[in-house]
Order: C-alpha cells, then sequence, then structure tokens
C-alpha cells in the first residue's frame, strides 16, 4: 500500500475514538511495491511518500517503574504513577538481572488504586527489583520498567502460516517522479500500536525513514509520539538519511538488533521520554563476527537523548556520541540488564554526559572505545551492582589535531558495588565478547578468571590504534554499519590493551565528590567472590594516567575493598614473557589525594604502586592490600613527566629502558625505571623510544639511557607551580654542542652549571661528566634538547708530536677543499700519540638552532650531501689537509637511522665502510712477497717482550675484523691436527694414518720448491727492468690516474706530466686502486704548515713511485728491490670498551664510542680508556713505526724514485 497524497486517522484535536486497524498482508514470495528506483520497500508494506496522520485515544503513561519489587509467582504488581490503563490491555516489564530473556509479557485483569495497582493473568516468572538506595543523603531509585503495548489504532503484519517473524513495515520515503518532481513523505503518528511488524531475515524494520535525494527545503519533522511497538522481528525504527524526527514517550518492545537505529547522515534527531524493553539478539547476525547493536545506535550527532530507559539489552543500553560540554544533550538516561550500558562514541574537543544510571551491567557501565575527545566530563554517574562500573579508553591518533594531554573530569557520581538489588543467586557471572566468545555468553573480561565479581573502576588506557573498523582501512570484517564495530577480533574484549598511544604525553583522571558504596573487599566477601572499588587494569603495561582526587566518600567499603592496584594475570601479554620486573603501566601508578579523603591520610598524600618511588619510613607505608604504597602530605612530590626521542628512528630504535636517579631528597640514591612501550602483537604496535615517567620535584637527578642516546630528545616537566623544579643530568656519550629550547625559545648554556634555583631551561654541557644540565621548572611543560647538526670529522695523522700540528692551517685547509666558510670548521680535541684530530663542521647559523624539525630535517640533510662530497673526494684521491692521513672516520649527528627527509640515503656507518675499504687497502701487504720463511730477520724489530694484553690479542685487527695469515708451518700442523682427529674416529681406523703423514709431507715439500722457484724468478725479472723503462711506467700510470679522477676545472697544467701521444707505445701495466693523496702530493690552494718538516714547494712535479697510489700512511716500504717483511701493529685493546683499536678501526666508527654496559655506573670513566692516549703498548706500536719509517726520506724527488 502506498500513500502519495493524506492517509488521516484521527487529528491532534480529534483523535481517533473507536478501534482502527490496518492490517498488512503477504509473504516472502509476494510483489514488491515500487515506487522508486532508490529504494527497495518489498512487500508487506504501507509506503508513505505524502502525509500520514494518525491519532489514537490518548494514554496516560505509556510507561512507568515498579513502586516495589515484584517477585516471581506474585500476580499483582504496583506501579509508581497513576495509570489510565484498562483490564484486557498487555503490559510488559523489564528484567533486571543480566538475563535479558526475563523479558515479561502478561494481560491487565483489574486496576485499583487510580491504576497504580495491577492485576495480571498470570503470575510472575521472575523476580522484578524495585530499590531505594539511601547513601549519603541520596535516594537512588532502580526499579523494573513496566511498559504499556496496547492502543486503539492499530497497524499490524498478518503472518501467514509457516512464515513466522515476516511482518508488516512502514517505510516513510521520498521518490522523483518525471514531470512532476519531488514527494517527500511525512508522518505523525500519535498513541498507535505497531504489532507484528519487521522483517526476519532482511534489513527491513518496523518503520523505516529514508531519504534518498536531495532536497530543496529542510526535512519537515515527522513524529512517532505515545506509540508501542510490539513484537517485531527486526529492527524497530531506522532513520537512514532524514532529519528533524521525534521519537518520544513510546514503549517498543522486544526488538532485535538495534531498537531505535540512526545512520551518520539523520541529524537533530530527538529521543526522549522512551521505554526500550528489550532489544534482543538476532538470529540473522553472523556470531562469527562482533557487530555491536545496542537499544539506542546513532551515528550522527543527534538533538537530543534525554529521559529514556532501556531494560534488557543483549548487546549496549545506548551507543551515541557525547554532546559539547555545556549543551546536555545526552542526558538522563538509564540502562540496565545489559551488557555494557552507555558506550561513549569518538568525538573531538571538549565532550560531557551527564546523570547516566546504568545497573546491573553483566560487562562494562559506562564504557569508551577509541575515545578522541581532548578533555571528557562525565557527571551525575550512578552505576550499581556491574560487573566493571567504568572503563575509559582512548585513541589520541584518531583525532584531527594533537591530543597529547588528555583529561577525565568525573564528578557527583556514585559507584556501588553490591547493594540489595543483588542476591548471591543471580547476576554472578559476567558476560563478555571475545575472540572465542563473540556473542559474549560467558565472562571473558579481564577480571573474567579473577574471581571478582564488582569493580567500580578500571583505570584508563591509551590504545596505539583505533579497535573499531571507523578508523581501520584494513578492517578484517565487512565494511560499513554498524561504525563501532570491532576491527581485530584479537584486541577483545574491549577493555584489553591495544597498544599505546604515541602522542599521548600526559593523561589526568580528576574525581571530585565521588562516593563508593558497598564493595566487600577481598577473601570472598562478596558472594565467595571479591569486590574492589579502584583497579588498575591487568592488561595496560605501558601508561596509565595519574589520578586526582577530592571529596571521596567511603561508605560500607573496608579497607581491603578499596584499592587492587598490582593485578597481572594472563592478559598482562608480554609482562611474563619478557620476563620484566616492571612496567609502567602496572608499577608506576599514582593516585594524588587533594584533602584527605581518598586516603585518609591528610590532604597532599600520595599512594604508588611503584616501591622505588616510594620513600622508606616514615614518610611512606606499605599497603599490602593494595598493591602500592601510602605516603605522607608532601614527601615525595610526585610530578608526572615524559622523556622521549624525537629522531626519525624513535620508533625502531631502543635507547631505553631509561633510569632514573635522585642525587637528594628522601629518596636519595634510590633508582627506579621507565621501560617504555612494550610490543603488542594484535595492534602490530611495536615499543617506541618515549618514556612517561614521574619526576621527584626539587631534587637532582640522572639519567641514564640503557641504549644509545638519541640526538634530539624532548622532555615534559606537569607542574604548575613555579617553585618547583627538577635539575636533570642526562648522561650522553656525545660530545657535540647542544641546543635547548623551553617551548620554541632557545636559552642560551651558561657558564657554570646550572641549580635548582636557575630559570627555565638553564642548561650546560659538561664535557669531562659526559652530562647535561637542564633545569625544568613548574609553569613550563616542554623541553626540547637537540644535537646542534654537525659532521664530526676525525683525523689520526702522521706526525711525532703535536706541536708539529697547526690547527689554523688545517682549517683553512679543509674549508678551501669544501668550499664552506672556515667558521663553520672548529678543531674539538687534539690526542697525543699518532695524532688524532677531532673536528666538526656545523650548517650555517640560521638552521644550526633552530627549533623546527623541517629546518632540522633539511640541515641534516645538507651536512648528509656534504659527508658524502667529503668521501667522494678521498676515493678518488682529492682529499688533502696538509698532512698524511693514518686513519679517518665521519658521522653527521642524525636524527635517527633512518631520516625520511633527507634527499641522501647514506648513513655514517656507509660513510665509514667506503672509509674504512679505502683505508683498509694501503694496509695491505704487497703480493709479491717471497714464500718461503726468511732465514734472517730484520734488525728493526722491537726487542721487548709483549705483554699479556698482546698474547692474547689478535695479530691484526682492522675495522673490527680480525685477520691472521697462517704461515706454512701452521697449515702443516693444522692438516697433522686434522689427521689426528680423523684417526681418533672409529670410522677412519683403517691403518692408513702414516700413509697420510707421508702424502702431506711430500705435497709441503713440492709446494716449498715451487714457491722458492716461483720468487727467485720473479725477482730476477724485476732486476732486469731498466730504471728509465721503471719511471715510464710510473709516469703513465700517474697520468692516467689523476686525468680520470680529476674533478679540478682549469688546472690541466697541474695535473698532467706525460704526453698523451706516448702512452700507446708504453704498454703500461692497470692503474692500482685509488688511495688517499699524502701531503707530497700537494693541491694548488692547500698550503703546508711552516713547522712541518720536508721538502713542499707547491708546483708541478712526478712523484715517486710511492705516491702511487700516494701514501696515506708510510709505515712499510714497499720498495721492489729488496724484500718486505710485514710488521703487525696494532694499538692497545680496552677490554672494558670490549673494542680493539688499529691503524684502520677508527674509520669505522666515531670516536670515542661507548657501546653498552657503561651507562649504569656514573662513576666509571667510561670515555677516557677509548682515548689516543700515549700508553706503553702504544709507545711501543710508535717505536715499531718509527724504525720503519727510518730508512725512508722525509720527501721524494724524481733522481730518489
Amino acid at each position: 500500500m502506498d500513500v502519495w497524497g493524506i492517509l488521516e486517522v484521527g487529528t491532534e484535536k480529534a483523535p481517533f475514538e473507536s478501534n482502527f486497524e490496518l492490517v498488512l498482508h503477504g509473504g516472502r514470495t509476494s510483489p514488491s511495491l515500487v515506487v522508486d528506483n532508490e529504494h527497495f520497500l518489498s512487500n508487506k508494506v504501507l509506503a508513505v511518500l505524502g502525509q500520514a496522520t494518525m491519532f489514537g485515544s490518548p494514554v496516560m503513561p505509556s510507561w512507568t517503574k515498579l513502586a516495589s519489587t515484584a517477585f516471581a509467582g506474585n500476580k499483582t504488581i504496583y506501579l509508581t504513577d497513576h495509570t489510565l490503563w484498562k483490564p484486557g490491555d498487555k503490559i510488559t516489564i523489564t528484567p533486571t538481572d543480566y538475563d535479558t530473556t526475563q523479558l515479561e509479557t502478561m494481560t491487565i485483569i483489574s486496576v485499583a488504586d487510580g491504576g497504580k495497582t495491577l492485576e495480571l493473568d498470570t503470575p510472575l516468572e521472575y523476580n522484578h527489583q524495585a530499590e531505594v538506595i539511601e547513601i549519603d543523603g541520596a535516594a537512588l531509585e532502580f526499579a523494573a520498567a513496566v511498559g504499556l503495548l496496547t492502543r486503539n489504532v492499530k497497524v499490524r503484519g498478518a503472518f501467514q502460516e509457516g512464515e513466522p517473524g515476516y511482518g508488516g513495515s512502514l517505510y516513510v520515503v521520498d521518490a522523483e517522479v518525471s514531470g512532476v518532481g519531488q514527494w517527500v513523505g511525512n508522518v505523525d503518528l500519535h498513541n498507535v500500536e505497531f504489532q507484528d511488524t519487521g522483517k526476519a531475515l532482511s534489513e527491513h524494520a518496523s518503520i523505516t525513514f529514508e531519504y534518498a535525494y536531495e532536497h530543496e527545503f529542510a526535512h519537515a519533522p515527522s513524529t512517532i509520539a505515545g506509540c508501542a511497538l510490539s513484537n517485531s522481528s527486526n529492527y524497530g525504527i531506522r532513520l537512514k538519511g532524514v532529519e528533524n524526527v521525534v521519537i518520544q514517550n513510546n514503549t517498543l518492545h522486544h526488538t532485535y538488533r538495534s531498537c531505535i537505529d540512526i545512520d551518520g547522515y539523520s541529524d537533530n534527531a530527538i529521543i526522549t521520554g522512551n521505554l526500550i524493553a528489550g532489544a534482543l539478539f538476532s538470529e540473522d547476525d553472523p556470531d562469527e563476527y562482533i557487530l555491536p547493536r545496542a537499544g539506542i545506535q546513532t551515528e550522527s550527532e543527534v538533538g537530543t537523548i534525554q529521559g529514556n530507559v532501556i531494560g534488557g539489552a543483549f548487546d549496549s543500553g545506548i551507543i551515541f556520541y557525547p554532546s559539547e560540554c555545556g549543551s546536555s544533550s545526552v542526558s538522563s538516561n538509564e540502562v540496565h540488564s545489559a551488557k555494557v550500558g552507555a558506550f561513549i562514541l569518538f568525538a573531538e574537543g571538549c565532550r560531557e554526559v551527564r546523570d547516566f544510571t546504568a545497573w546491573k551491567i553483566s560487562d562494562v557501565g559506562v564504557l569508551s572505545v577509541d575515545q578522541t575527545a581532548s578533555e571528557l566530563q562525565l557527571s551525575g554517574m550512578v552505576i550499581a551492582d556491574s560487573h566493571i562500573g567504568m572503563s575509559l579508553n582512548f585513541y589520541p591518533g584518531g583525532a584531527s589535531g594533537t591530543n597529547d594531554e588528555i583529561e577525565i573530569h568525573l564528578s557527583s557520581s556514585h559507584f556501588i558495588g553490591t547493594s540489595t538489588l543483588s542476591s548471591c543467586d543471580a547476576s554472578l557471572d559476567c558476560r563478555a565478547s571475545t575472540m572465542d566468545d563473540n556473542l559474549g555468553l560467558e565472562c571473558g573480561s579481564l577480571l573474567g578468571g579473577e574471581n571478582i565479581r564488582r569493580v567500580g573502576i578500571m583505570t584508563p588506557q591509551f590504545t596505539d590504534r583505533g579497535k573499531t573498523c571507523h578508523f581501520e582501512a584494513d578492517c578484517e570484517f565487512p565494511s560499513g554499519r554498524p561504525i563501532n564495530m570491532i576491527s581485530r577480533e584479537c584486541s577483545m574484549p574491549w577493555e584489553h590493551r591495544y597498544g599505546m598511544g604515541m602522542g599521548v604525553r600526559k593523561g589526568i583522571f580528576n574525581m571530585s565528590d565521588v562516593t563508593f558504596f558497598g564493595f566487600k573487599g577481598k577473601n570472598g566477601s562478596d558472594c565467595d567472590m571479591n569486590s574492589v572499588a579502584i583497579i588498575n587494569n591487568p592488561s595496560q603495561i605501558d601508561y596509565t594516567p595519574a589520578f586526582h582526587a577530592n571529596g571521596i566518600t567511603w561508605i560500607e567499603t573496608p579497607e581491603d575493598g578499596k584499592f587492587l592496584l598490582n593485578l597481572k594475570n594472563e592478559f598482562t601479554d608480554f609482562y611474563e614473557v619478557m620476563q620484566l620486573t616492571y612496567s609502567d603501566g602496572i608499577d608506576m601508578i599514582v593516585f594524588y589525594d587533594e584533602d584527605g579523603t581518598l586516603l585518609g591520610n591528610g590532604a597532599g598524600s600520595t599512594l604508588t604502586t611503584n616501591l622505588l618511588l616510594a620513600a622508606g619510613d616514615p614518610y611512606c607505608s606499605n599497603q599490602a592490600d593494595w598493591g602500592a604504597y601510602k605516603c605522607n602530605p608532601n614527601t615525595i612530590n610526585l610530578r608526572p613527566g615524559v622523556f622521549e626521542s624525537l629522531d626519525t628512528d624513535r620508533a625502531s630504535r631502543r635507547i631505553g629502558p631509561v633510569k632514573i636517579t635522585p642525587l637528594n631528597g628522601v629518596n636519595e640514591n634510590k633508582t627506579y625505571w621507565s621501560a617504555g612501550p612494550i610490543d603488542e602483537m594484535c595492534s602490530i604496535d611495536m615499543h617506541f623510544s618515549q618514556f612517561n615517567l614521574y619526576w621527584q620535584a626539587n631534587t637532582t637527578s640522572t639519567l641514564y639511557c640503557t641504549g644509545t642516546n638519541p640526538s634530539n630528545m624532548r622532555i615534559k616537566f606537569y607542574s604548575d607551580d613555579p617553585s618547583e623544579s627538577v635539575l636533570l643530568k642526562i648522561w650522553t656519550n656525545k660530545a657535540d654542542g647542544i641546543a635547548v629550547y623551553v617551548g620554541n625559545t632557545l636559552v642560551d648554556e651558561t657558564d657554570d652549571h646550572p641549580t635548582l634555583a636557575s630559570e627555565a631551561g638553564a642548561n650546560a654541557f659538561d664535557q669531562d661528566e659526559k652530562f647535561i644540565y637542564v633545569t625544568l621548572r613548574g609553569g613550563y611543560h616542554t623541553y626540547t634538547v637537540r644535537r646542534i647538526p654537525t659532521i664530526q670529522l676525525d683525523f689520526r695523522l702522521d706526525i711525532d708530536s703535536v706541536d708539529l700540528f697547526d690547527e689554523d692551517s688545517l682549517i683553512s685547509n679543509l674549508a678551501s677543499l669544501l668550499n664552506i666558510d672556515s667558521s663553520r670548521i672548529k678543531v674539538v680535541d687534539v690526542y697525543i700519540g699518532s695524532v688524532v684530530v677531532e673536528t666538526e663542521i656545523t650548517d650555517d647559523s640560521d638552521s644550526m638552532y633552530s627549533n623546527n624539525d623541517t629546518v632540522v630535517a633539511q640541515s641534516y640533510a645538507e651536512l648528509t650531501e656534504l659527508a658524502e662530497q667529503i668521501v667522494e673526494y678521498v676515493s678518488v684521491g682529492n682529499f688533502s689537509v696538509g698532512y698524511d692521513i693514518l686513519d679517518m672516520s665521519i658521522e653527521v649527528s642524525s636524527m635517527g637511522e633512518a631520516n625520511s627527509t633527507a634527499n641522501s640515503t647514506s648513513s655514517s656507518s656507509d660513510l665509514n665502510e667506503v672509509l674504512a675499504s679505502i683505508f683498509d687497502e694501503t694496509t695491505k701487504a704487497p703480493t709479491n712477497l717471497p714464500t718461503s720463511i726468511p732465514t734472517s730477520q730484520p734488525t728493526d724489530l722491537p726487542t721487548t717482550s709483549p705483554t699479556e694484553d698482546e698474547t692474547t690479542r689478535p695479530l691484526s685487527t682492522i675495522s673490527g675484523t680480525t685477520t691472521i695469515a697462517p704461515t706454512f708451518g701452521t697449515t702443516i700442523e693444522t692438516l697433522l691436527n686434522v689427521e689426528a682427529a680423523m684417526s681418533d674416529n672409529s670410522s677412519t681406523k683403517l691403518g692408513l694414518g702414516m700413509w697420510t703423514k707421508v702424502v702431506i709431507c711430500v705435497l709441503g715439500a713440492l709446494f716449498v720448491l715451487f714457491a722458492t722457484a716461483f720468487a727467485v724468478h720473479f725477482v730476477r725479472k724485476k732486476k732486469r727492468k731498466s730504471k728509465q723503462q721503471q719511471q715510464d711506467d710510473d709516469n703513465w700510470r700517474l697520468h692516467q690516474w689523476y686525468k680520470r679522477h680529476s674533478t679540478h676545472e682549469g688546472d690541466e697544467d697541474n695535473w698532467r706530466f706525460t704526453n698523451k701521444e706516448e702512452a700507446p707505445e708504453l704498454q703500461p701495466a692497470p692503474p692500482p686502486k685509488p688511495q688517499l693523496p699524502s701531503r707530497r702530493s700537494p693541491h694548488p690552494a692547500l698550503k703546508r704548515p711552516s713547522n712541518v718538516p720536508g721538502d713542499f714547494s707547491g708546483e708541478s712535479r712526478n712523484p715517486a713511485p710511492h705516491d702511487l697510489p700516494p701514501a696515506i700512511r708510510g709505515v712499510h716500504d714497499y720498495s721492489d728491490s729488496s724484500p718486505v717483511y710485514t710488521r703487525l701493529s696494532y694499538a692497545s685493546s680496552n677490554e672494558t670498551g670490549n673494542r680493539t683499536l688499529s691503524r684502520a678501526s677508527i674509520a669505522s666508527t666515531t670516536a670515542p664510542l661507548i657501546e653498552e654496559d657503561h651507562r649504569d655506573d656514573p662513576d666509571s670513566n667510561i670515555f677516557d680508556n677509548h682515548h689516543w692516549q700515549q700508553s706503553a703498548t702504544n709507545s711501543e706500536v710508535n717505536s715499531s713505526r718509527s724504525s720503519s719509517h727510518a730508512s725512508m726520506p722525509s720527501s721524494f724527488t724524481e733522481d730518489q724514485c
């Protein structure tokens, strides 16, 4: 049936007094009604495209509540309000236990006492509670609701035989008719009964409003008021793209899925004063998914949701967006006998929920999941006889802005554990949906296995990603509605940890004027189960916000019923697996008692779960029943804070755990730790370098990273009192410059160490202690410490004394070579021995001290390009600083291992690998060494005996790789040992041991003869080469090498030495691999220090063969005319640092390098162990090196070649 004009049954001024019934007939195979291609209406439908007005006889009221408990077996019930209900009318009574099937329907036989007393046709099957609980002067009412289902104007669906559940439908729709225009349906329904409506196995609700077209004018309001909807087979009322619908004072009974379902395009709905009795599970919904349903489910910002009662919901009572602070658009609603009371959806900014009552909730009374509000205000909450009263779960990353500070305000509320509403016969075991129990038929909550019946508040948490499909593009389940459909079932139950929000740095839970009543405590005091008012989330091991409390009232709650803050169970994932001794989320919970009512210990008292944060007697006492330590007022002065890496690899590189040690105060030298986020595999949230911790105000504290310190770090100190401060000493192994910002303001470094009395951000770096000093002061929350972008370039020069080193000359040469201003280069330090020079190259002054991440990233990128240029100069032999370079390393003080903003992909380690390979070539022995063991030894070998360390050290260590060149004798010995080992094996005892030895000896003798003959032939051949031919070959190779590698335009005359036409006649050997030029290979722009000996004219000349490739070290004299003996030379090894240095080892890392095991000991002078200082061992090395230099002139001429 379709209505294009007007259907009228009574009017507002003249309601229809007689009985009216509109019956819809048809079955599943009946023809469908088609009014527009945009709407699928099916059949057995009343479609309104015009105006439908129905006014039945007024009923007063549509629903009310029990005045007293109606016990099972009774046929008489007592109501709180007078009614106009009549004998023969049907009523429904809501359940008051966890079991939603206790919804009952019966018929009135007689009415008395003005309609307040009703006699029913059949006895009640279940108890239906009605109690008034007096708590501290407040009378709290909890009662089953009773709704009237009968009206004189009725729209009914006629069931066909064999098709139960296929009822009628009312559709209010729009359409576009060619040549006519738009038709927009509208209804005004008052005191109308809808019976046997809704179609199972479909999406057709009892009543559907659906507009598919854009309308020129605002939607005219449609109203459903005072009506009754009974025995629906699907949704009750659905709104799809329709605005301004009013649903008020109705009794909506026995619906499936969601009773009132509003999509995200139906704004400004007004839902007030309705009774929803029974929002049941539909067998049409697949049980392999967790599909949230509710008595009222809205996905739009509705106009008003007020004064509604939902009794008996298989899933949630109300799913809604919280109203904006101050609007009170969502308030005064009640849910009982449901799995979840209020499911608060995600919304941004400041949001509020007021005057909400939830009781007999089998899972969570007030639940928020993926909440993105920066401030959530909850007032007038009454939560009674529920498994978990409140669980708030935030997803800061879901907000469009940055929610790094989140506040929760709970005020004027009551939390009741177990009251007279409950007995030990029912509502004992919770019901919570899990991955293995999607319907939540059993107790799968985080407390399910802990024998816990009631909890008031579970500590909030902040997750890393959204649990609902609204935030997840890769949702595992079918996309679309409901908006809070779970994304990954492994994240269930709702309050389970789901990673840690990377953005959150401060969470505050403020409790004001909150009463806790009837939490029986532990030891089975609540029907052989336990009940506590406040409990920690056992799965949340990353972070728990701080609690601030005032005006707290405890009634009928023993001490052991107040707190349980150290609960760990099967849901404490990774805690036992990783065998951590601490976790930030559980072992760093703090409560602040602002007026003494929370702890009964005086205003300013503190409760903490961390023994290391608590002071000893007489300041703090162990509260074993609470799993926490109660501290006297104003003793430990804990203030929330954060220490985090700002490097681009903060999500991949571990810098923690971090260790904090106060050096004064009541916790002097008492170290505590912050572990940071722990990997969570369902959300695939891995550790990242952010540590939410607590500072102890007015103390000096040290902070150590057990991993490598970040180059850029942020520190938060959440205190608003300017008189409070912390002097923080951050240990670092980096000796570079630092820049400290308070907010975005750069604070200059002080000449002396800052103190607790210094201004906010006062800072200094102690080169000897390796501590960065920073003063944190109340009122200033954010401090940024940045390592100034630099290139650290370290050389080991081949000069005998620091006195021969000219700093200005090196800076000038380096600046000229790199074409940068010399002011950007400075010599940081010079060490004796073979002189080690540490230099730094910075960016220009504008970007050097920037606190803008983009500018800093660009600065790093430019310095990385410059570092690559330096390595390129080295690789082609164009790099010279006026000295021979024995070793060289380079490091760009990076933003992390993966700087995503840099154009270059080269890291410091990549560049140092290139340098190491270049320097390694210069230390390799010639390939033309004689293979026989020399009969005479060089006379210049050291005569001193090796030290104990030297005898255990590898013979040669180059860039961290140990190499030992075996002699022929060691090879024979090894083979014999292998043969001996084989002869002991039963499978090889064949009597062949002697023959094996004979074969080995014969082969060895042949090898020696062949090697000797080859060596003699090689030496004779070399001697036959003429001196002129030798020089011609050398000049040709030099010419080819410089021609191929020179990048100096206009300098051809300085780099060419032979005529190109001579090349074809020479047939020279291939040029060797290019090496670093020595100081004997001049560059026109470089100048020679006047105090360095040697012949250096700065003019073009033909270098000696020793410069092909250019000699870098000058340690070995590889002359062609005499045998060459390799002298193995190595620097001292340091067992503590687990590091061995050689002539090339510096090229693989930046010195000094602290790897591990030293940060925990502030007294160990680790850095000094890695200085290249002149030790006994180094003296021997230098002595041996000097002896090898004895036969080498300081400079070469052509004649000397």
